[in-house]
């Protein structure tokens, strides 16, 4: 396996998108949705397992009512949840209608059009280096944003283009063929909404031809802002549900018939979280308080340099392949 390290700096635009009207719109809903959702379930204590196997998993942090708890084996971080329950909140109408409004979708690609290139660039690239071709049929699976499946359609490396399981209706110009297996799926920022792992990873790969790749984006219970901040970082019920550490990701997708080719973790602003939340940090994260106190934006750079060098960034980019059918 290839752990892929490129330097990405962060910038005040970066951070940005994560401080729009829509956002902090889209927090409000989900926090009425799984208040709403939870307070006619039976609260009973933690039952949470691993999927490394560990059962009754210690207190992580509770956020919106809802328990996270930490491996103490592989580190992972799983929200106490039921699968009924985020079935029910993925289906949830009012938050689908919100996501899929001309305003949501306007702003989301005015803010991301930067991500977006870097993830085509990244998609093909890895594409060609393992595949060796230029043009691929691609399975989109659970896509949130029309703006981006557009671009992926137009891009130089798509030969055919399908959308499944997405909240969005969206007419492809170039489908796949009746009958055509896909030689990539892109199965972006759906692994951290699952209750089950495996067997979502092997629903989506589905249409995937046996040597195909398929990509994954997903935030990790290992990442510095997860593990400083808790409560206070930017994961939420029922958005993040299953937050794997690095140790486990290789166990996950081997149960599910794949190999991890590559992996990387690019993110760019878990110090910049930090530091914009620097009255949150607890008072025995001594290090970290002094670190934010102290330390200008050079060094916290650096710093950030170090996380994704080291595969501590809360953000990773997995690379895969199908060995089996």
């Amino acid at each position: 396996m290839l752990k892929a390290y490129d330097y990405i700096e962060y910038s005040e635009n970066a951070i940005q998108a994560f401080h729009i009207r829509h956002f902090d719109e889209e927090l409000q809903i989900a926090e009425a949705l799984v208040k709403k959702l939870t307070e006619v379930a039976n609260k009973t204590a933690s039952n949470a397992s691993c999927q490394c196997g560990q059962e009754r998993l210690p207190l992580f942090f509770t956020k919106w009512g809802i328990d996270y708890c930490r491996c103490p084996k592989c580190k992972t971080v799983v929200a106490d949840a039921s699968k009924e329950l985020v079935i029910d909140y993925k289906n949830n109408q009012n938050m689908i209608n919100f996501r899929t409004s001309e305003e949501y979708q306007a702003e989301a690609a005015a803010r991301r059009e930067k991500s977006w290139e870097e993830l085509l660039n990244w998609v093909c690239f890895r594409t060609f280096r393992y595949l060796r071709k230029r043009e691929f049929n691609i399975i989109d699976y659970g896509s949130r944003y029309s703006m981006l499946s557009q671009r992926i359609e137009e891009s130089k490396f798509c030969e055919s283009y399908e959308i499944r399981d997405s909240i969005m209706s969206y007419n492809a110009k170039k489908p796949l063929p009746n009958g055509a297996k896909a030689d990539i799926v892109l199965n972006l920022n759906n692994l951290q909404q699952s209750v089950d792992p495996v067997k979502d990873i092997r629903l989506a790969g589905e249409g995937l031809r046996k040597g195909g790749l398929m990509f994954f984006s997903t935030r990790i219970g290992t990442g510095f802002d997860i593990l400083t901040l808790r409560e206070h970082s930017k994961i939420y019920p029922f958005e993040h549900v299953f937050l794997p550490s690095m140790m486990l990701l290789s166990d996950i997708f081997a149960k599910a018939g794949y190999k991890v080719l590559e992996t990387t973790t690019p993110g760019m602003l878990d110090t910049l979280f930090v530091k914009d939340n620097e009255s949150k940090i607890r008072e025995d994260e001594l290090f970290v308080k002094y670190m934010m106190s102290h330390c200008d934006v050079a060094v916290l750079q650096d710093f950030q340099r170090f996380l994704q060098k080291s595969s501590l960034s809360s953000y990773t980019q997995i690379v895969v392949r199908k060995e089996a059918d």
